[in-house]
């Protein structure tokens, strides 16, 4: 059974603080399942539209579904050294910096709607059906490892720092998002060409404010209210079987 830690307060009472839940094995292969089948559903989409079409489209997005992949892995490895409290603060620190920079390729996709042609009804459809799939994927990829990460904060600052950081991020991505499809920096220039990415965009917040604001906050209000109801529903109730993933006390 998990002891929780904790240290005594000048007041004399006890401050406990719950050592933070540890990742359930089972739970755990059937979520990256569950990604691993959207994801080939997602690649299957692309060879249908490739047979009524007759030709090879939108295989950017499959680029794209990749990228919105890199952030899971290291959320996953930065929580998994917060549970175990191991001292590898810079391997940590390593794998957290990652995932944020990485972290905006996941709601990219859904800006990849720019790519829809009106030439034929049908077709039109498909690509509407296919990248709504891409960008839900890339949206569920990041959603997870934002809640990883969003259970690393909330058990070293509390509750309400972790909803801080969830907004923090939100508005980070959104800026992320602008410079993806507007300005078109990836996320390895922010390595390399930090002061032109930074010029770029305030050019761009000179030139159209209106425009550029009203992206930025839609983008933002679009993560937020997705993100919320779908931590919302993780929490409906407690899966009967999380009992018989727990270690015997």
């Amino acid at each position: 059974m998990e002891i929780p830690t904790g240290s005594i307060s000048p007041s004399g009472t006890a401050r406990i603080r719950p050592r933070p839940a540890r990742l359930i094995p089972r739970r755990a292969w059937r979520i990256l399942g569950a990604l691993l089948f959207a994801s080939a559903c997602c690649a299957f989409m692309i060879v249908v539209r490739r047979h009524y079409a007759g030709r090879w489209e939108h295989l950017f997005l499959l680029w794209n579904l990749l990228l919105a992949w890199i952030p899971l892995p290291f959320s996953v490895a930065a929580y998994r050294m917060h549970t175990s409290r191991t001292r590898r603060y810079l391997l940590f620190t390593i794998c957290a910096l990652t995932w944020f920079f990485f972290f905006p390729n996941a709601p990219y996709i859904t800006t990849d709607f720019v790519h829809l042609r009106r030439e034929d009804q049908i077709l039109m459809w498909l690509d509407i059906i296919g990248i709504a799939s891409f960008a839900w994927v890339g949206l569920c990829l990041g959603f997870c490892s934002l809640y990883l990460m969003q259970e690393v904060v909330g058990n070293r600052l509390g509750h309400m720092a972790s909803w801080g950081f969830v907004v923090a991020m939100f508005a980070a991505t959104s800026f992320g998002t602008f410079l993806g499809r507007f300005l078109r920096w990836n996320s390895w220039d922010v390595l390399h060409e930090p002061l032109g990415i930074l010029q770029d965009f305030a050019d761009r917040l000179v030139h159209s404010p209106n425009n550029t604001g009203t992206y930025l906050a839609m983008m933002f209000l679009f993560l937020l209210l997705s993100y919320s109801v779908l931590f919302s529903m993780m929490h409906l109730h407690r899966p009967l079987d999380d009992a018989r993933d727990q270690p015997p006390a």
